[in-house]
């Protein structure tokens, strides 16, 4: 089989002055001889199965998956449930007014349910995962983004590349690592023996109420394990525009307990004072 072109179709000239193989027509009559190979082997086979095709073929599942949009075009269109059952790809953000992902569903892209968002076991999320109301993703799943919900349910083991922000009450039964974890509410870790939340950040906090954990909280890059009884701590901002830290939660005043946040952390005494200076700062 020759590598170059002939000068004139079919001749028996010498080969061309071009350095460049012709692979164009090499490759049709590679094609014609394997085709009529295959036709002798087998008078019975489908030679159309042979003919190359750009597009490799999906079934009829997966094309429907592909040209489905996963994001409202229109106001009704908003207002419904978005439902995807794996196991599946989709190449595309999420929206919806609540999104519901369960059974192997791997996005490239954001996931967004207005009200809530649900996501099954072993799924991954390769950007952000953000609802307005309730968040609960289910044991086996990792999401490559950040974390937003207003109630947030972790069942199992599951992991977050990037900080995890909670509007209410953050409840974790497993196993939980994620870069920070911040809550406003109050946070609760349970789980079993060998469960444990790891963060990459050296401080656990919540904003407005305090921390129960029932397992061990591993802060920092190295995975220190942090002591409560010495490293709990209850915040309080002062009239003089000051944070002050407590060993015990403040007293009742009047009924109620005055507003005050809980911070769990392996810094040192002075880095500490550090960060309540610049959280004064931040304040006014």
């Amino acid at each position: 089989m020759s590598y170059y072109s002939p000068r004139h179709g079919g001749s028996s000239s010498p080969k061309s002055d071009s350095s460049q193989p012709d692979f164009e027509n090499n490759l049709a009559e590679f094609e014609s001889a394997f085709q009529k190979f295959v036709a002798e082997t087998d008078p019975g086979f489908d030679l159309g199965l042979l003919h190359f095709n750009f597009n490799p073929f999906v079934s009829e599942n997966i094309q429907a998956q592909i040209a489905k949009v996963w994001y409202p075009t229109s106001k009704q269109e908003l207002e419904k449930t978005i439902t995807l059952e794996g196991p599946a790809q989709i190449n595309a953000p999420v929206l919806g007014e609540h999104v519901r992902l369960t059974g192997d569903i791997r996005i490239k892209g954001n996931v967004i349910g207005i009200k809530s968002v649900s996501v099954g076991a072993n799924c991954v999320v390769e950007g952000h995962l953000i609802s307005g109301g309730s968040l609960q993703i289910a044991d086996g799943c990792r999401v490559e983004g950040t974390v937003s919900g207003e109630e947030i349910v972790i069942t199992g083991l599951v992991k977050v590349q990037g900080p995890v922000v909670c509007q209410g009450d953050f409840k974790l039964n497993g196993t939980f690592e994620a870069q920070s974890l911040v809550a406003v509410k109050s946070i609760s870790l349970q789980g079993s023996e060998k469960d444990y939340l790891k963060l990459d950040m050296h401080s656990l906090f919540v904003q407005n109420g305090e921390v129960d954990t029932r397992i061990p909280v591993k802060l920092g890059h190295s995975g220190r394990l942090a002591d409560l009884s010495s490293q709990l701590f209850y915040l309080s901002h002062a009239s003089d525009g000051t944070f002050r830290l407590a060993r015990a939660p403040s007293s009742y005043q009047d009924g109620m307990r005055p507003a005050q946040g809980t911070i769990l952390t392996i810094l040192s005494d002075v880095e500490l004072e550090k960060m309540l200076a610049e959280l004064a700062t931040l304040e006014r």
